[in-house]
């Protein structure tokens, strides 16, 4: 654990900079959160005042400098001023500072980066740090406010210990994240709103939370990232230990660079984005509902182990939407027919309700009903998880049924996620009793099948990400490179590069084996099939004089080259640069269908054997590889190994733009690179 990182969240000396007699001033806020927790016995640390204008504030006399040592300074005054007391707090020797004052890059003024020497901070512009071990909270914002009738009502609740740590770059989000926990029921182990970063930034909070004991939890919220791969070393070692979801925003295509290939058309930045996020072990979603929900049904339930879902319900129409997520989210929604039957036999379900998953004991169901099917669902091997969506409207159901179930869960211990329809008075009693019982609930079906999901993809997510290690590197002089040359400089990593010979006049198409592709050379031709500068499966020569002709009309003085036509799947293999994780890797459909299809799969470089397999699985086309429709197999094992070897040595040579591989074609002997570009810099 960073030890300068300990003098900010677990601080002995704490000194409030720019408290006031105003009530409504940001470090008068601050300064009265840290008394009242002090006075509670829940914060340790000494903390005194710094303000050279008054004589006190809140009791505590203020002084006009910083004392010598000061484990963390918090400094919430005007941008002017900040930068003075941050040069006060280095001169004095203070271990750690958070600047709460905004008015610096993230509105166009200047970086503190510059003048942060021998001091570790945190912010500017930040609402700073919460941790519910050491009692500190910097949280300017009032805990009650008065609404236009003069009521008094909670804005902000207080904290409560729980075991999840949230790391955040919005000081908005940040306390959207806190409100909605705390006030669900829920506790939190720290938050951490990040500002701008001007020197603590995501990896470093990340590796202090991962060596964490009172933490299971490490939920990210991320807008953009100034060294990707340093972010996925942090996660990669977070998530050997616990468990990490990031919520994802802010990566558009703005601002991505134009690149000359099929690949750069179609990956978009935040491809990369959740490709890294999954390298490194963690759990990425881009909804703030799923975030939430996410967050609360794991601190209540754990992880879901296996795919089996039941559904129980009241609602039929309800069921099905759960039951269609659930399927479209990949889980398995198994029969319960035979096992359930019994129920309505024995009179415990009335004659009409369904025992097929999803159950349906209709609106003729009561709370004992209800309970009934739910004992039986946890007894059955299968059925990994559950949704109960029990709405509140038919008179059987009664206030007492979300303890009911809630204690049999505590007993056998399988996720179960309730759902709640409406808005009524009713409805938020009853998701709020669920909470309180320790369910998880939520306002739609859909969503609670994509909770469940979600919990069963974190049991299986783990960190595969290695950063590329210093290799001898193979290099291609700078320029643009395009096959059927560079097509041979691949075959040291195992693609085989097709025959081919050039074509300079007629007579050269007499030695030759047909059938052949025939190509122009051009550098100038990134889309040759659109261009009408190739054509394949040419059988004799009479066909490929006449296709040689045409070139010679159309693209005049360009050299034409003949091709071995290879037969098998077209597949696309992709590398390029992305400015925050640096090289990626992008495997796809290839052919004439890349930009159409759009079917593809993303990694950061380097990727081993086994991820370039996966990869291959996510493809909706993968199944054209393993013999679809008794077309013979591919060898995938070989591709795989192939394109693992270019993603590591594209990933140590800097000098590489691009290279793209389309098509690549795969068949039972090899994998032939038929068409390659390549970019590197001068």
């Amino acid at each position: 654990m960073d030890s300068s990182l300990k003098r900010l969240y677990d601080p002995s000396t704490i000194a409030v900079v720019g408290p006031s007699p105003n009530r409504q001033n940001l470090a008068t806020i601050i300064l009265d959160n840290l008394i009242r927790a002090a006075d509670d016995g829940s914060l340790k640390a000494k903390v005194y005042a710094v303000n050279p204008l008054y004589d006190e504030c809140l009791g505590l006399k203020c002084r006009r400098v910083l004392d010598s040592g000061t484990d963390l300074v918090i400094i919430a005054v005007p941008s002017r001023l900040a930068v003075d007391y941050l040069t006060m707090a280095q001169d004095s020797g203070a271990g750690t500072a958070i600047v709460i004052s905004g008015g610096f890059s993230e509105s166009g003024g200047k970086s503190l980066r510059p003048m942060i020497h021998g001091i570790r901070v945190l912010g500017p512009n930040t609402i700073g740090i919460v941790d519910t071990s050491s009692g500190i909270n910097t949280l300017f914002l009032p805990r009650f406010k008065k609404a236009s009738d003069g009521t008094e009502l909670r804005s902000i609740p207080d904290p409560k210990k729980g075991n999840v740590s949230i790391i955040a770059q919005s000081g908005g989000i940040s306390v959207s994240l806190y409100d909605e926990l705390l006030s669900s029921g829920m506790g939190i182990r720290a938050l951490t709103c990040l500002g701008n970063s001007d020197d603590i930034d995501a990896a470093e909070v990340i590796e202090y939370f991962a060596d964490d004991s009172l933490t299971d939890l490490i939920a990210l919220y991320l807008e953009g990232v100034n060294d990707g791969r340093k972010l996925m070393n942090s996660v990669s070692r977070a998530s050997s230990k616990k468990r990490v979801i990031a919520m994802i925003a802010g990566i558009s295509d703005a601002g991505k660079r134009a690149t000359s290939s099929h690949t750069g058309s179609i990956v978009k930045n935040s491809d990369v984005y959740f490709a890294a996020i999954k390298q490194a072990g963690a759990l990425a979603v881009n909804d703030y509902r799923d975030f939430i929900a996410l967050i609360k049904s794991y601190q209540m339930l754990g992880e879901v182990k296996g795919r089996g879902v039941a559904i129980l319900t009241n609602s039929g129409g309800a069921g099905v939407l759960a039951a269609d997520e659930a399927m479209t989210r990949g889980m398995s929604v198994p029969p319960l027919h035979d096992r359930l039957i019994s129920l309505k036999e024995n009179g415990t379900l009335p004659s009409i309700a369904s025992v097929e998953n999803p159950v349906d004991v209709s609106a003729s169901g009561d709370d004992k009903s209800i309970v009934s099917v739910y004992r039986s669902l946890l007894d059955f091997d299968d059925i990994d998880s559950i949704v109960i969506i029990s709405t509140h409207y038919p008179p059987g159901v009664t206030d007492s049924l979300p303890s009911a179930i809630a204690s049999l869960r505590k007993e056998h211990m399988k996720p179960t996620v309730a759902v709640e329809l409406g808005k009524s008075q009713w409805s938020y009693k009853i998701r709020d009793l669920y909470d309180a019982n320790g369910l998880p609930s939520v306002d739609s079906p859909q969503q609670a099948s994509h909770i469940l999901a979600l919990l069963y993809s974190m049991s299986k997510a783990k960190p595969t990400w290695h950063p590329v290690s210093e290799t001898n590197v193979a290099t291609i002089y700078p320029g643009t490179h395009i096959e059927p040359e560079i097509s041979e400089f691949l075959t040291q990593f195992g693609f085989k590069s097709p025959k081919w010979r050039w074509i300079d006049e007629e007579s050269d198409l007499d030695k030759i084996e047909y059938p052949i592709s025939l190509k122009v050379f051009s550098d100038r031709l990134v889309h040759k099939t659109e261009a009408g500068a190739v054509k394949v499966d040419i059988k004799d020569r009479n066909d490929a004089i006449f296709a040689y002709r045409q070139f010679r009309e159309r693209f005049g003085g360009e050299r034409v080259y003949a091709q071995e036509m290879v037969r098998g799947v077209e597949v696309r293999v992709g590398i390029l640069s992305d400015d925050t994780f640096g090289k990626y890797v992008d495997i796809g459909i290839g052919g004439t269908l890349t930009e159409l299809l759009k079917d593809h799969s993303t990694r950061v470089a380097p990727v081993d054997i086994n991820e370039v397999i996966e990869m291959l699985g996510e493809l909706r086309a993968a199944q054209l590889l393993m013999g679809y429709r008794g077309r013979e197999s591919a060898d995938v094992r070989s591709l795989a190994k192939s394109i693992s070897a270019l993603s590591i040595w594209a990933a140590s040579y800097n000098k590489l733009m691009e290279i793209e591989i389309n098509p690549l074609i795969v068949n039972a002997t090899g994998s032939y690179a038929v068409d390659v570009r390549a970019t590197v810099e001068f």
